[in-house]
């Protein structure tokens, strides 16, 4: 459970990330297994990242943004 009002900023935040994330994925017809690759993450850990199941690391966001440059 989100204790403080920063960690539910921070979910929101992250949650937006991912979406956008998604939606560039999407659009360059990149799979998520791909964006696995890419994030240098497993393929269940990066479906948990796009399902809001899990925040990605600051090393993963960092190899995504890279990827889109």
């Amino acid at each position: 459970m989100l204790k403080t009002d920063k960690e539910v900023i921070n979910v929101f935040e992250t949650a937006k990330f991912m979406d956008s994330i998604k939606l560039l994925r999407v659009k360059e017809h990149i799979s998520q297994s791909q964006m696995a690759i890419f994030s240098d993450v497993d393929n269940s850990t990066y479906n948990k990242f796009e399902k809001g199941k899990r925040m990605p690391s600051a090393k993963a966001v960092v190899n995504m943004v890279n990827h889109f440059g």
